[in-house]
């Protein structure tokens, strides 16, 4: 997660797994860009994934407004 980057802004931390951007399910890296890329600069996009507790991973959910291509 890159400083001042909406991500950050959004709660996302370094670490988190995400699952699902703007319901497609994330299952690589090139699913990520390919799903990044469709998305409008200032749209909000909701994404879901799965965080490291103390026992184990639990379920996070965040709202990212994304920047300008």
């Amino acid at each position: 997660v890159e400083v001042d980057s909406p991500a950050m802004a959004a709660g996302i931390q370094s670490g988190d797994i995400l699952t699902e951007i703007a319901g497609e399910e994330i299952i690589s890296l090139n699913a990520y860009h390919k799903v990044m890329m469709k998305q409008e600069a200032g749209q909000n996009v909701r994404i879901s994934g799965q965080r490291s507790g103390l026992e184990n991973y639990v379920e996070i959910k965040f709202t990212v407004t994304t920047g300008v291509k």
